[in-house]
């Protein structure tokens, strides 16, 4: 059995490796390309068709006798991104889940 000591030793240890992993793991980075971003969309996004309801051929369809309208999902998906556009407001940075200049993001977002 472990000592209160120990315990507490154990229980700081295990809290910095999982902070340690945290830090060194790799984080995503933020595609500043378009084909980069294409690339990235294609890897991380659900592809193939999508059902238009929900239950859709699972219990969830219409009774046989409705003859009212139906939804129908779009399967007509791009196969990229559209181009990235340049905000004015990107440019300014952040700090502390904040603005660095509020007054001029905000003016950014305006204009």
């Amino acid at each position: 059995m472990l000592s209160q000591g120990n315990t507490r030793t154990l229980v700081a240890l295990t809290l910095f490796l999982i902070s340690t992993g945290a830090i060194l793991c790799p984080k995503p980075s933020l595609a500043t390309d378009d084909a980069v971003r294409d690339e990235l969309a294609k890897k991380d996004c659900k592809r193939g068709k999508f059902n238009d309801y929900y239950l859709q051929g699972r219990g969830g369809d219409p009774a046989g006798d409705y003859a009212g309208r139906v939804f129908k999902l779009s399967q007509d998906y791009p196969s990229q991104l559209s181009p990235m556009e340049k905000y004015p407001w990107l440019k300014i940075s952040f700090k502390n889940g904040g603005p660095v200049d509020p007054e001029a993001y905000l003016r950014a977002l305006l204009d």
